[in-house]
């Protein structure tokens, strides 16, 4: 999960904590001299191309910054999407909120006592991991995880408890407790509620004649040209997910910047920056016509899909497969690296990538055993010290121990 241009710090946990990766981060910064291009404590309050549409005008606040207008050429958006919480729409979870029953996972940091009884909703990685933690602390009784089917990697403790997803949050009576109501019709008492629902997407500084927050206009074919639309679950029409999909002014001068969800984020958005700085450099290598085509044949491939549910379109239209990541940042470098073999060889995906990847869930259990029993810490010290290649290894003798023990409990012990 590295950037290509640094690989992670010899002895790195295979799952590291977030401090770890915090740390790698200011690594990179001061690898390659990134502080003095960096402004912090800046606002960007409005972005919006000129009246003669030659430029884009920033708008920006904070210390310096003048009247606050600046003109940029080109603009990358990347101010991701983990800032604005989803709520589910299930009656009385105001005033749960209100009264500090529930809270969202945006606010949580670690587990802490929150009484006996908890209930989390949310199926994807954050419900299950704040389960796991939750169900850890010596103050908890049971965990309540409410999904609509359990993960693929589900909690691997004994004190969660699956629960089809809940429809209602009873009135409070003012006691230390509250009630639910489940799916099924079962209620139960729990003392607080964690929501692992995701984040909508908001780019609040863009302008109307830019972006729209709605479902795009149907039907599609053919693609709105006029401005970009938010769904607050994807931003469309994007060529290569990156590009506005427009004729109103250069698709390559706004570039917008790691959207996807459930991929390898670094290298990943490493990949989409090293297609943007092509592209800006020779805007006619991108076939705006194959990428106006395959954003109607992915949104077709969806319709198709959902059965023609629009919300459904919106909502798994920046999900990658599992495998997708792979293919789609390789077709990235093939653009960037177009007239340079020898470059591109060494930013193609290797195909042990993909096969770790793809069997993730098997591994987390793994390392977090070798956690558990303290192997870990001598699993990987010093690799990574004479070359990168040391980490494939290590992974592949992860993967064996992670299989053999597989095996042996489905054979009762016979290999």
């Amino acid at each position: 999960m590295c950037f290509a241009a640094l690989p992670f710090p010899p002895s790195t946990p295979v799952y590291p904590r977030a401090k770890v990766v915090e740390d790698y981060l200011d690594l990179f910064i001061s690898r390659f001299d990134l502080s003095p291009n960096i402004r912090l404590n800046t606002t960007v309050e409005r972005l919006e191309r000129d009246e003669t549409n030659s430029f884009w005008r920033v708008k920006l606040s904070g210390p310096g910054c003048g009247d606050g207008w600046l003109r940029f050429n080109k603009v990358i958006v990347a101010n991701g999407h983990y800032r604005y919480p989803r709520f589910p729409d299930i009656p009385g979870l105001d005033k749960w909120l209100a009264a500090g029953k529930a809270t969202h996972s945006i606010w949580y940091r670690r587990p802490v006592d929150s009484g006996s009884t908890i209930l989390v909703i949310g199926g994807g990685f954050s419900g299950r991991d704040i389960s796991t933690e939750m169900a850890g602390l010596p103050s908890t009784s049971v965990v309540y995880y409410s999904v609509k089917e359990p993960p693929l990697d589900p909690p691997r403790n004994s004190k969660v408890q699956y629960r089809s997803p809940v429809v209602e949050f009873l009135a409070l009576d003012g006691s230390d407790r509250g009630k639910v109501r489940y799916e099924d019709g079962s209620e139960e008492e729990v003392d607080s509620c964690i929501i692992a629902t995701g984040y909508k997407m908001a780019l609040p500084f863009l302008s109307d004649s830019i972006i729209q927050s709605s479902l795009p206009p149907t039907p599609i074919p053919p693609l709105p040209k006029d401005k970009l639309y938010n769904s607050s679950y994807h931003i469309f029409p994007l060529l290569k997910h990156i590009f506005p999909a427009t004729d109103k002014y250069p698709p390559t001068s706004l570039a917008f910047l790691g959207l996807l969800f459930r991929v390898s984020p670094f290298p990943l958005v490493e990949a989409q920056l090293h297609a943007i700085v092509k592209l800006w450099a020779s805007p006619e290598v991108l076939d705006v016509d194959a990428e106006f085509d395959a954003v109607i044949s992915r949104y077709e491939r969806l319709k198709d899909k959902f059965e023609g549910d629009e919300f459904q379109v919106a909502k798994r239209y920046f999900s990658f497969d599992p495998s997708e990541q792979f293919p789609y940042r390789d077709e990235l470098y093939t653009l960037a690296f177009r007239n340079d073999e020898e470059t591109l060889k060494k930013y193609i995906t290797p195909d042990w990538h993909e096969k770790m990847f793809l069997n993730t869930f098997l591994l987390r259990a793994e390392w977090e055993e070798m956690e558990r029993t303290g192997e870990a810490r001598d699993f990987v010290k010093g690799v990574g010290e004479v070359s990168r290649d040391e980490w494939e290894e290590l992974m592949y003798k992860l993967l064996g121990r992670a299989l053999e023990k597989r095996v042996i409990s489905e054979t009762g012990g016979r290999i």
